[in-house]
């Protein structure tokens, strides 16, 4: 091996999981909490049963699907489930003289109230004040010479919901995103419905990523067998000679295995060769596609779905106007 090669280690996927660990220490806190305070046999029964199903379908899901989806939603379900028993125990602790306990009481769980509501909505207001920020950030159209010159201010990856680096960005495109959407159409992709995720295709879902807090404008698929190809497109603030330059992630899935029909795929870490054949296939095509070096470092990325680099990303370019701006500027 290269001994320039380094290996890098972002935050991803770790067994054992720290989502894991306190989903599963909040349910047998809240099951403790209602083996107090339930006298009900059968309550006690429901929700012990409950909760060691859960426990076992996140550790089965964590360990042999290879999803963490799953604790990411029951996780923040679990957080506001278990600060609502917090409060529901210390509002009913509290204790009072006998002829005041009437007249504060009722003010005391008012209190209470209003402090949660309070703490909502400031959270609320500074993530949605930055995310508004992000919005209007990338709202405005920002002229530059070349794509090459903004290459260190686009985004390197796609996010979960909880901000965790999911998949690489290794496509940039510039041009207008619906002449790019009628040629993939063309050559066989089949465009992603936002909805699909909930409905028609939950046993073969395509996961969501964002960047900037967005999801993707774009998202298609093209199946292969046993194999698929997800492209992403998320539109930038950035446009050269009028052509909107937008960033994009291809990946491609191989089949790992089924479950009660459920197909679960897994991520091909080799990053380069998706890219290289990306460009390869469009050779004869009506895109301009070549490949540029030091987008990232090169070595091995431990995020949410490994993969090896040697730091390449696709440039593709669509529009006449464009190709012969960079023509001319070359």
């Amino acid at each position: 091996r290269p001994i320039e090669t380094a290996v890098f280690f972002e935050e991803g996927f770790s067994y054992p999981s720290s989502h894991v660990a306190v989903s599963c220490a909040t349910f047998l806190a809240i099951n403790i909490w209602v083996w107090r305070y339930a006298s009900s046999r059968r309550t006690r029964f429901l929700c012990t049963t409950l909760c060691l199903s859960l426990i076992f379908l996140i550790a089965y899901s964590r360990v042999y699907l290879g999803a963490h989806y799953l604790t990411d939603v029951i996780g923040g379900l679990l957080e506001a489930f278990s600060v609502l028993l917090f409060m529901t125990t210390l509002v009913g602790n509290i204790k009072l003289p006998e002829k005041a306990a009437q007249i504060f009481r009722p003010p005391v769980v008012a209190a209470a109230s209003v402090a949660l509501l309070l703490m909502a909505a400031s959270l609320i207001s500074s993530q949605v004040t930055e995310v508004s920020a992000e919005v209007r950030k990338t709202g405005v159209e920002e002229s530059v010479p070349s794509v090459e010159s903004i290459l260190p201010q686009l985004p390197r990856y796609a996010c979960r919901l909880t901000q965790t680096p999911s998949i690489p960005i290794n496509v940039i495109m510039v041009g207008d995103l619906d002449r790019f959407d009628s040629l993939l159409v063309r050559e066989q992709w089949r465009r992603v419905r936002p909805s699909a995720f909930y409905t028609r295709e939950i046993h073969a879902p395509i996961f969501p990523a964002f960047v900037d807090a967005q999801p993707p404008l774009l998202t298609f698929e093209k199946r292969n067998g046993d194999e698929r190809q997800i492209l992403r497109i998320w539109p930038t603030k950035f446009s050269v000679n009028g052509c909107q330059v937008s960033v994009a992630s291809i990946i491609r899935e191989k089949l790992h295995r089924k479950w009660f029909g459920m197909q679960i795929f897994q991520v091909d870490p080799d990053l380069d060769l998706v890219v290289e054949q990306w460009c390869n296939n469009h050779v004869h095509s009506e895109l301009r596609c070549r490949i540029e070096q030091g987008f990232r470092k090169r070595g091995f990325y431990r995020i949410s779905h490994p993969f090896f680099t040697h730091g390449v990303v696709a440039i593709v370019e669509r529009d006449q106007e464009c190709l012969k701006h960079n023509k001319g500027g070359e």
